[in-house]
């Protein structure tokens, strides 16, 4: 049943069904808790798959079945006051001292320290991580646990800890040549029986030899094919829950030949076909249908730990190491499932990583922290290298780096307040790059710097808050961030202050002014429809307007600055009523519903019939119900606030009724035959009006007397009058306005038209 529900995280046709598979294997895993490894091994290897919603899943399922295993604590029984034993680094692999030397080496057992961390020199001779790179199919060939001490290897090179660039071709992979496929060679006259192929045939494995040239050739396909599965696909971790090899055999039958004389044993009876001992010569897996029916013999997983270390260490310890090797793989998808699988199991499990059962509690919550700034350097490493963008929906993401600031967040939900601020010192120089001694600034490290202290101010803030010069250095990079003229980095520095607005205005009143006008700057700026930072920007500055200090600095400013009034401030606003993007557009609604509800007069003066009439517009063309709903309430506000002085509601919204009327008395087509609402009704946020469109006709009708004759065309000179104008706005109304029900729908525009009615 296991295997099924594994196999719907792949195959599941929607979202509802993968979901109700992880659910059951979470009951599964509760009803058999000895299963945990069993089911691991089976889910791990969808975290390498190509579909983003398999990986999603497969991380999710992890998340799940952890859930349910017990935590692991080795001095769940002991007292604080226990013996402190010497750490034997050498021997049970766990605890590693990284030693303080001038050339760094190779040595992979040393953890990563925060505070000795060579930030200049990742940015500077780092691999950096792309979209994807060539396949190694030596490093595939090798066994999972020759190839993770193979990475381990050649990690801090890769990160360019060496202090240089490091190549592959330095320390090259070590593969047995008797695991290499037998290729047959013929030679160059023909003859099959040259001394080269005597001594090739004499040089072959147990396992190839009385195969004929067809086997041989099959069985060479078959680990070909394997070896690209393991480089590629979910194989990668290297099947984890196999039991022994199939590559003896071609797929489908077995192709090991099988003489009379091995039916017999060495005293001349021939084998009983009815006895239940497992024979231990035939490999049951290479056939279609086996012959024995007995019990499975049980084989430990790659992520298990040894009979020997059972118990005594983190149980997850083996796949976190898996995991974080998979964190630089060149292949995207393969970092993008590494830093999902390990948020699932540190946020679960991270308590006890690292922690041994022969030490005491004060000596494993040491060894815990070490483990887990180790893992945090490296997730930082991956913010400073990776380079991958993506588009989705109608703004870009960095998946990777988005990823791995959610597991550098489930890391610092565990580990204490010097290792929050030793990740606090490596992310501000991320963003400052003031002492880096860089030619010139990368964005792409900023921006992994600004997503990385994105999280530490929502999960920390509790020590945020109790650090002046934290704060102080937070409220610093946003305004740095602000200021980028990279859009990436200012949507993630506007989303970075979010969770700590209320405190930031009341812990830094000074800074409230600044950061205003900069944010005032911003939207000035914004020229693209398709700007990333619009909609956090327009967040932002909704969610501090809600606070009376911040509407208070603003009045203060506009009295000492007529250019900072409400009145010409607000209508930088407009041009954002009908932006592509949904959640802007909202947004706006939600600053422009606190800038109504001001009661003071000298905010008032951006109220006035040309806002009315474009609040009233976005009723007729709004298609989304939210955003509709919200237009109705912001009409509401300003109707409200402009009839306190009824004679100003009148004069200011009279030239407006006559239009807005016809508008929404404009009759709704059918399907097909679409009656369009006259578009120079509608009034631009600048104070223009749209120009009419005029529908040509598709086809030219033909003439009664026959087929005209197709008029000369004359060659266009290559000189034009008037270059078009380049245009960065996409026209969101236009099917509302044209009134198209087939894309519309008829149950939108009714109920446009219904809310404006009303």
């Amino acid at each position: 049943m296991a295997s099924r529900l594994v196999t719907i995280l792949e195959t599941g046709s929607t979202r509802l069904i993968r979901d109700t598979a992880v659910n059951q294997l979470a009951d599964w895993q509760k009803q058999h808790p000895d299963e945990l490894f069993n089911l691991l091994s089976r889910v791990v290897p969808y975290l390498r798959h190509k579909e983003w919603e398999t990986r999603s899943t497969a991380a999710k399922a992890i998340g799940k079945i952890i859930e349910n295993a017990p935590l692991y604590d080795p001095n769940e029984d002991e007292g604080d006051s226990a013996p402190i034993k010497k750490d034997e680094p050498e021997e049970n692999g766990h605890v590693k001292k990284e030693e303080e030397k001038d050339v760094p080496s190779f040595a992979t057992d040393e953890l990563l320290k925060l505070g000795t961390l060579n930030v200049e020199h990742i940015i500077k001779h780092g691999r950096q991580l792309l979209r994807g790179g060539n396949i190694d199919f030596a490093l595939a060939s090798l066994d999972p646990s020759a190839r993770l001490a193979h990475q381990k290897k050649t990690l801090n090179g890769r990160l360019g800890l060496l202090g240089r660039v490091f190549e592959d071709a330095e320390m090259p992979v070590l593969v047995e040549k008797d695991h290499s496929p037998m290729t047959p060679q013929d030679s160059a006259n023909g003859h099959n029986g040259s001394k080269e192929n005597a001594s090739q045939g004499q040089s072959q494995p147990a396992e190839e030899a009385g195969l004929s040239s067809r086997q041989l050739n099959v069985l060479k396909r078959k680990r070909k094919r394997e070896l690209q599965k393991a480089a590629q696909g979910k194989g990668g971790f290297g099947d984890l829950s196999i039991r022994r090899t199939t590559t003896a055999g071609s797929e489908g039958f077995d192709d090991t030949p099988m003489p009379d004389a091995d039916s017999k044993q060495k005293n001349g009876k021939v084998n009983d076909y009815f006895n239940l001992d497992r024979p231990a010569d035939v490999d049951e897996e290479s056939k279609v249908v086996s012959e024995f029916k007995g019990p499975v013999i049980p084989i430990k997983s790659e992520i298990e730990a040894d009979e020997t270390m059972e118990g005594a260490e983190w149980p997850y310890d083996r796949l976190c190491d898996f995991l974080k090797v998979d964190l630089f793989d060149p292949s995207w998808e393969t970092r993008h499932g590494a830093a999902m699988g390990i948020r699932e199991v540190i946020r679960v499990h991270g308590a006890g990583a690292g922690r041994i059962r022969s030490k005491s509690r004060a000596e494993n919550n040491r060894l815990n922290q070490a483990w887990l700034d180790d893992l945090a350097c490296r997730l930082c490493c991956v913010l400073m290298l990776d380079r991958f963008t993506d588009y989705s929906s109608d703004t870009s993401v960095a998946p990777i780096r988005e990823t791995i600031g959610q597991s550098l967040g489930s890391v610092l939900r565990h580990v204490p307040a010097d290792s929050v601020h030793g990740i606090y010192k490596i992310l501000y120089r991320m963003v400052m790059q003031d002492d880096l001694h860089l030619e010139m600034l990368q964005w792409s490290v900023c921006h992994g710097g600004m997503v990385g202290l994105r999280y530490v101010v929502a999960v920390r803030k509790d020590l945020l808050l109790e650090d002046n010069e934290m704060i102080d250095g937070v409220v610093r990079l946003v305004m740095k961030g602000l200021e980028e003229h990279d859009d990436d980095v200012r949507s993630v520095s506007a989303a970075t202050l979010l969770p700590m607005a209320k405190e930031f205005v009341t812990m830094r009143p000074g800074s409230i002014d600044g950061l205003i006008n900069i944010m005032w700057g911003s939207l000035a700026d914004l020229g693209d429809d398709l700007s990333a930072s619009t909609g956090k920007i327009m967040d932002l500055l909704a969610t501090l307007c809600s606070y009376p200090e911040v509407l208070q600095a603003m009045e203060t400013s506009a009295a000492q600055d007529e250019e900072r009034s409400f009145t010409l401030l607000v209508p930088r606003l407009y041009p954002f009523l009908r932006h592509t993007i949904t959640s802007v557009r909202l947004a706006v609604l939600k600053a422009l519903m606190t800038f109504a509800n001001l009661g003071a007069q000298n905010s008032r003066g951006w109220l006035n019939g040309r806002i009315l009439r474009l609040i009233f517009q976005n009723i007729l063309v709004e298609r989304d119900r939210e955003t509709l709903n919200m237009s109705i309430d912001v009409w509401t506000a300003l109707v409200r606030s402009l009839s306190q002085t009824p004679d100003v509601l009148a004069d200011e919204f009279a030239a407006h009724v006559g239009p807005l009327m016809r508008l929404t008395l404009h009759p709704v087509g059918v399907s097909r035959h679409p009656l369009p609402m006259p578009a120079h009704l509608f009034q631009r946020p600048s104070g223009g009006t749209y120009t009419a469109v005029t529908a040509t006709p598709a086809r030219k009708a033909s003439s009664p007397e026959g087929p005209e004759r197709a008029t000369k065309r004359r060659r266009k000179s290559a000189k034009t009058d008037d270059a078009p104008v380049a245009t960065h706005t996409h026209d969101v109304d236009g099917h509302m306005i044209q009134g198209d029900v087939d894309l519309v729908g008829m149950d939108t525009l009714i109920r446009s038209r219904v809310s404006a009615a009303l």
